[in-house]
């Protein structure tokens, strides 16, 4: 299970955005307008308005995500500190980073940073980005590819055979 940092600390510059695809199970459902008729809203006129209950505190789900992600970053100068490629995301519980990778720059100004890593999910997962840290812009470096995909289980089903 990797570390979660506050999101405010991680200082980088973003490389991509996840896509939804790989998270939508654990997206917040859309909100459905539901449209009443005219009779329906006429009836609900006569009655007298329901006591409002107090709000219960909100339990939130857990659920264990992993990622595999990696990023190939090309430099036009090569930067004095650590590249690191940081997982950004915002679940019900608020905004934070995990550390993928880090690295010093090659001679061939060049950078690989991969890894998979665990965290868990409170709530919704609202975003997920993948952010190279220790840069100071994005004019210093190109981002050859970006690559984030969850890992999901994989479920084998044995079947007997018969002789």
């Amino acid at each position: 299970m990797s570390e979660c940092v506050p999101a405010r600390l991680v200082k980088g510059v973003k490389l991509a955005d996840v896509p939804v695809r790989e998270y939508a199970e654990l997206t917040p459902p859309q909100e459905r307008k539901r449209s009443a008729g005219l009779l329906a809203a006429l009836l609900r006129r006569g009655k007298s308005p329901e006591p409002e209950m107090p709000p219960q505190p909100k339990r939130l789900s857990k659920t264990q995500v992993t990622f595999n992600s990696a990023a190939w970053l090309k430099f036009l100068r090569r930067p004095d500190q650590p590249v690191s490629l940081y997982l950004v995301f915002r679940d019900d519980s608020g905004e934070y980073g995990v550390l993928v990778d880090e690295t010093r720059v090659s001679e061939t100004f060049n950078a690989m940073l991969s890894g998979t890593v665990t965290f868990t999910v409170r709530g919704h997962l609202h975003y997920v980005s993948a952010v190279a840290a220790g840069v100071r812009d994005a004019s210093e470096f190109h981002a050859e590819e970006v690559y984030v995909q969850r890992k999901r289980k994989v479920i084998q089903h044995i079947t007997a055979q018969s002789a």
